[in-house]
């Protein structure tokens, strides 16, 4: 299992696209390790009670469609952070992931990605 430290934050543009149940997805900003996957749907978020700009250990697993997937698992104290991300390395985003909805985007972070969608 490939785990890694991120935050995560709604994609506020007008072409992000809702889910199916109107949320708008989330962007992930890897602090420590490699993310595999970008996007994060906001009703599973939601659903995992998770909350915007806390710190989580994630993993990142290939879905049932045969996508790479980014699931938070636990929240980060943020006077552990700076231990904890020793442990993972630099922030990595592996483009070589089959994740096409993150090609050119540019988070804040500064990686680029697909901003043609967002």
């Amino acid at each position: 299992m490939k785990l890694f430290i991120a935050k995560f934050s709604t994609i506020d543009s007008a072409s992000a696209p809702l889910d199916v149940n109107g949320i708008l997805p989330l962007r992930t900003e890897v602090l420590a390790g490699t993310a595999n996957a970008y996007i994060v749907n906001g009703t599973l978020f939601q659903k995992g009670k998770f909350t915007e700009n806390m710190i989580y250990l994630c993993t990142n697993y290939v879905d049932a469609f045969n996508r790479p997937q980014v699931r938070p698992l636990v929240s980060i104290p943020l006077l552990e952070l700076k231990e904890v991300c020793k442990n993972f390395g630099e922030p990595v985003y592996n483009l070589n992931s089959n994740d096409e909805s993150f090609r050119n985007y540019k988070c804040d972070c500064g990686h680029v990605g697909d901003n043609s969608r967002y």
